[in-house]
């Protein structure tokens, strides 16, 4: 029997990972402070400006389609978590077109979606000793069934981690074709709908 090549899961590996789960655990709560500080000022709630307010994007006013792209580049981008959704939704809101802002949006989500699948491929070697061997090659194999349909769900729903997804894709080689098909049907969906409660709201209100 033939010794093959075996990834041990070392001490470093463990310290890589917390590292790693840390970085996306403070993304992750950055994210939720610039969604609950753009919902206050939507509710123009009175509020002592806070020290970070100059580093928070305001989502909620004056959305123009460039800026709108950028947010959506920006929040399908591994480094940033932007609830981009938020953007749109106002932009929606404040009386742009809805077919162009929905082309906006899914042209800057793809970009974004881009950047993260580069990253992926960028890093394949080093995610991989990042984990065990079989559980790199188990995460593989449920990757290239349930792959698809992780994609889908992840980009029709508002505020989920797809860009993360999309990285993880990127280590793994994920088709290409098969991803950013998913991705655009997934983001037209999700923007068409959020698109439709804008004016299903003014309606109620």
């Amino acid at each position: 029997m033939q010794n093959g090549p075996f990834i041990y899961e070392t001490s470093n590996n463990r310290l890589q990972r917390y590292i790693a789960v840390s970085i996306l655990a403070f993304v992750i709560i950055a994210g939720i402070i610039i969604a609950v500080f753009n919902i206050r000022l939507a509710q123009e709630y009175p509020l002592a400006t806070p020290w970070y307010s100059r580093y928070v994007p305001d989502l909620v006013h004056n959305i123009t389609p460039l800026k709108l792209f950028i947010l959506c580049m920006l929040s399908t981008m591994i480094f940033f978590q932007i609830p981009a959704e938020l953007a749109f939704y106002f932009g929606v809101n404040e009386g742009n077109s809805m077919v162009f802002f929905i082309f906006v949006a899914v042209a800057g989500s793809m970009a974004g979606h881009a950047i993260s699948y580069l990253v992926g491929l960028k890093l394949s070697n080093q995610i991989r000793y990042l984990l065990s061997a079989k559980t790199f090659f188990s995460v593989r194999r449920k990757v290239n069934r349930w792959g698809g349909y992780a994609v889908l769900l992840l980009n029709v729903l508002p505020a989920t981690p797809s860009d993360v997804l999309t990285v993880g894709l990127g280590t793994v080689r994920y088709d290409k074709k098969r991803l950013f098909s998913l991705i655009v049907i997934g983001n037209i969906i999700k923007f068409t709908v959020i698109a439709f409660s804008v004016y299903a709201l003014k309606g109620l209100f």
